[in-house]
């Protein structure tokens, strides 16, 4: 709450009693002549009082104007609040829940800075503020804290995890999203300098903001390539506004690599008064007396992490208690004397390294973990050392962890999924992991009927974990389970054009290539493990392509190709497929020239190492006489498909895939040479062969194909067939996605066509906007659009009949 002594209408108030108290006696001397006097005496009075009670009058409306100013005020910051939200999208910029943010003990200077940096006696150049210290001493509860208080005071906060390059750059991207960048900007000029983007409507956003940067521990992924934040060409740069301010949480705390322009805070290990009261607080008073949380908090180095997971379990076990069990502080601290562990506590001059903290850690769990064991949840270790394989991201258990598959392994022989469960739920007991059903209810309360369960780990436990893994030589073995895993479930969800297979993929997505990041620095690996992680991530993009992101798309395929061809070779077939990929994502961006000729090298390759009959080098081929076509060669096209199809009909069979797409595209560019007896020959074949569907490839066949009436000069029965599939588009695909704005642009196209002018250019005003946003203002369909636009126009003005 405010002080009332900033206020200024008290003063006013103030004032103005004062001048009437010292004016009182001699107007009440002169009101009383007033009503004593004779009417005649009293005009002349009243030229005399008429100027002060003017002033007085004026006084009053003055106090009243300011009440009702400042209530206008208060209305108005209430509706910017409640209205002006940026809007969300795929990647959550919501500052996360998080236990023990909500009451941080010991750390009250820097949190009365930080919550602060919007008064106006805060200092306007240090706008940026680096928390730095080792993992698990509470960065990320502090930052959370102060993002929570200031967005109760109406400040905008962004928090974007940084500990993955994927998820620094995807967060940086919603956030440039929300703040209403373009298409063109996220898609041509985010591959050049994507910081400029960002900034560029940082600067144009007119309210307070925040944006939180967690765990950006690698501080090459904030600058560009040999330069350092200081040099503020990267994400990180001064905000040059008191509007805004940055939070940033690492373990890198060199100033020189931050820049003078960085406020650093160095947050270390607690005092042992408020470890001790951080204990209680999470445990309970009933576990024993401060000194004793004294004595415990004083064994585990004051790290905020080991004492919240200490104080949980301690929670968790009084809640059942059983003979035996830990559940005083004594107790903890007496179990860690005997597992050994003094020398990782901190030397002489109270500091504690990475190292020891991570020992700290380890042994603080590891009484959890063999608690759980000895009640016969057996393998906790091992899962938990799998999951941290996994990407710094949610991870979709009830996906991704098929027990069968798990058993086939040394690391979980004998698994079931009653066992897995029990496991489940046991590791989330003990706080080692936070389950979540359809991202929202807690594990506790789920149902069968909710699908969509979701895990996520701690940084530091996954970071220990791995350590682990290393150390004990184990790595490689939960990384191939890890790729059998996600292999098996790329299967399992493998029609990535079906949008009700979308939520799970979306889920997916951060971790298989995060896996093939870490199986390319392992040597020993089998290269069936890189085959299955390279598959499930070539998954991933094509969803990514499907729902209409063909930069990420190509930029996800090269990474993929990059990261895998030096241990399968440039001939094996996942990196033929992925070369692929790249060709058509390529032709989704509209640089459909350089689709063709990657598809024209690619089919040379393909056609020596798997033969020409090959079902996949007939994809390649029909897939290369698409791209010839659509760039302005539609006979070439079509030839290439009619030589094609007896060899893919006589291969694979009529029914098969590649027989499917080479019908396709013959009715397509038959159609675009006016040849439409053969174009119609073609679809009843379809319709003969694969039954008249509704899935993604032949709806979208169905609006190209429509569009091509429309080209040969029948604009009303293009127009009809495309208004018809309109609906069906806008309910598989979506509103927004490219394939069904096409559609909505050609329909008006076809409709001025028609000769309704007025009802095109009313259409192309309305699509406009959204085309730039979606495709790009470079996108081709764009600039067809804007030229329809502005034909539109000149024909509707210029007094040409309708």
């Amino acid at each position: 709450m405010r002080s009332p002594f900033k206020r200024r209408w008290p003063w006013i108030a103030l004032a103005g009693v004062g001048v009437v108290a010292l004016g009182w006696n001699p107007a009440a001397e002169g009101i009383a002549s007033y009503i004593n006097s004779d009417l005649s005496d009293r005009d002349a009075y009243s030229s005399v009082y008429a100027l002060p009670v003017s002033l007085l009058s004026l006084l009053v409306a003055v106090i009243g104007l300011t009440f009702q100013s400042k209530q206008a005020r208060r209305v108005e910051k209430e509706a910017l609040i409640s209205a002006d939200q940026p809007r969300a999208g795929m990647t959550s910029l919501a500052v996360p829940g998080l236990v023990g943010a909500d009451q941080i003990r010991g750390r009250d200077r820097v949190i009365g800075e930080l919550v602060h940096l919007y008064e106006r006696n805060a200092d306007p150049a240090l706008r940026v503020h680096v928390l730095h210290g080792m993992g698990g001493v509470g960065k990320t509860a502090i930052a959370q804290h102060v993002a929570k208080v200031l967005r109760q005071r109406g400040i905008t906060v962004w928090f974007i995890s940084a500990a993955e390059a994927s998820s620094l750059h995807s967060g940086m991207r919603e956030l440039a999203m929300s703040l209403g960048a373009s298409s063109y900007e996220l898609d041509r000029e985010w591959t050049h300098n994507a910081p400029d983007v960002l900034w560029r409507r940082l600067k144009a956003y007119s309210r307070r903001w925040l944006i939180v940067i967690d765990n950006a521990d690698d501080l090459s992924a904030l600058a560009p390539v040999n330069q350092t934040v200081a040099q503020r060409n990267g994400w990180i740069r001064p905000t040059g506004t008191r509007n805004g301010a940055i939070i940033v949480t690492s373990r890198d705390g060199t100033k020189s690599s931050w820049g003078n322009w960085c406020r650093m805070h160095q947050i270390g290990i607690l005092p042992v008064a408020d470890s001790a009261q951080m204990l209680i607080d999470i445990a309970g008073s009933n576990c024993g007396s401060k000194e004793q949380a004294a004595d415990l908090a004083g064994r585990l180095g004051g790290l905020p992490l080991a004492l919240h997971l200490a104080g949980r379990y301690l929670a968790d076990a009084r809640l059942v208690p059983v003979s035996g069990q830990i559940t005083t502080f004594t107790d903890y601290h007496a179990a860690l004397d005997r597992h050994g562990v003094s020398a990782v506590f901190p030397d002489g001059n109270g500091v504690m390294t990475v190292a020891r903290a991570i020992s700290v850690i380890a042994e603080t769990w590891e009484l959890s973990l063999t608690s759980m064991e000895r009640g016969g949840r057996y393998k906790a270790r091992n899962l938990l050392r799998l999951l941290s394989t996994m990407a710094d991201a949610e991870i979709p258990y009830h996906v991704l962890l098929d027990p069968s598959e798990m058993a086939t392994s040394d690391m979980f022989r004998g698994l079931t999924p009653g066992r897995l469960r029990e496991l489940l739920q046991s590791l989330s007991s003990f706080g080692l992991i936070e389950l979540k059903v359809d991202g929202e209810v807690p594990m506790a309360t789920a149902t069968r009927d909710l699908p969509l369960g979701t895990l996520s780990l701690h940084p530091l436990i996954r970071d220990v974990s791995r350590h682990h893994l290393r150390v004990g030589g184990n790595m490689g073995a939960a990384i191939e389970v890890a790729a059998r895993l996600l292999h098996r479930a790329a299967i399992r969800y493998d029609d990535h054009t079906e949008p009700k297979n979308w939520p799970v993929l979306k889920l997916l997505a951060p971790h298989p290539l995060h896996l093939l990041t870490l199986a390319a620095a392992e040597s020993d690996l089998r290269a069936e493990v890189t085959s299955d992680l390279t598959q499930a991530a070539s998954m991933i993009t094509r969803y990514m392509a499907a729902i209409g992101l063909y930069a990420a798309a190509v930029s996800g395929a090269k990474l993929i190709r990059d990261l895998a061809v030096g241990i399968l070779g440039e001939e094996h077939p996942d990196i033929l497929q992925v070369s692929a990929d790249i060709a058509s994502f390529t032709g989704g961006t509209g640089d459909v020239h350089s689709a063709r000729e990657l598809y024209a090298g690619l089919v040379l390759v393909s056609d020596r190492v798997l033969g020409a009959e090959r079902e996949e080098s007939l994809m390649y081929r029909s897939n290369l006489a698409f791209f010839t076509g659509v760039a302005g060669d539609p006979a070439a096209a079509r030839s290439q498909c009619l030589k094609l199809l007896p060899v893919a009909s006589r291969a694979i069979g009529v029914e098969g895939n590649a027989a499917r797409a080479i019908r396709r595209n013959l009715a397509l560019f038959s159609a675009e040479l006016g040849d439409f007896e053969a174009a119609q020959h073609q679809i009843e074949a379809l319709n003969r062969f694969y039954g008249n569907n509704e899935d993604f490839s032949m709806i979208v066949f169905r609006v190209r194909f429509a569009c091509r009436i429309g080209r040969s000069g029948d604009y009303s029965s293009a127009r009809d067939q495309l208004v018809e599939l309109l609906p069906t588009l806008r309910k598989v695909l979506g509103a927004n996605h490219p394939e069904t704005l096409i559609a909505c642009s050609e329909i008006a196209n076809l409709t001025g066509s028609a000769g309704d002018y007025f009802s095109a250019r009313d259409q192309l005003v309305e699509l406009l906007p959204t085309l730039r946003k979606v495709l790009g203002a470079s996108h081709p369909e764009t600039l067809i659009a804007e030229s329809n636009f502005a034909h539109w126009v000149r024909r509707s003005s210029d007094g040409s009949p309708q």
